[in-house]
């Protein structure tokens, strides 16, 4: 099945490694993930290919506040619907609309994050194949990403 329509499931047994690839322009992301651990995991693997966190949250009220002191280039969402993962998204569209990659969590149910604005869905495959597929698809996915325009 399709990664957006798919069923959806998470992984989270993946180790980081020090090896860094760079994206061939610096992107900035913030990481939006329940827990630390997870927020933690998410940001090394993205500092890994080169991405810059700008910033990591556990909710839309402090996501939204973290909007309005940098300027990302997209948004990474590992936190589930009923979690506020939803709530993240329309907050996000409603307030500052910018490009909304959903993985983890997010990624299990995504439709209605879908419906609200966010732009694709990562699933949890890439996780399940291990950090270096991860952070590859991760990196592509938000460098593609971070080119479209968000009205």
């Amino acid at each position: 099945m399709h990664p957006r329509t798919g069923p959806e499931g998470s992984a989270w047994g993946w180790a980081v490694s020090s090896q860094a690839s760079a994206v061939a322009t610096s992107l900035g992301v913030v990481v939006v993930a329940a827990t630390q651990v997870r927020r933690a995991r998410l940001t090394l693997v993205l500092q890994s290919r080169g991405i810059e966190v700008l910033a990591t949250t556990s909710d839309a009220a402090a996501t939204v506040s973290a909007l309005a002191t940098c300027a990302p280039h997209a948004l990474v969402v590992d936190l589930a619907a009923h979690s506020g993962g939803l709530a993240v998204v329309e907050r996000v569209m409603a307030e500052r609309p910018l490009p909304i990659l959903l993985t983890g969590a997010a990624a299990e149910a995504p439709a209605e994050a879908l419906a609200a604005g966010a732009a694709d869905v990562l699933g949890p495959r890439h996780e399940q194949s291990g950090q270096a597929d991860f952070g590859m698809a991760l990196s592509s996915r938000l460098t593609l990403l971070s080119r479209v325009r968000v009205i």
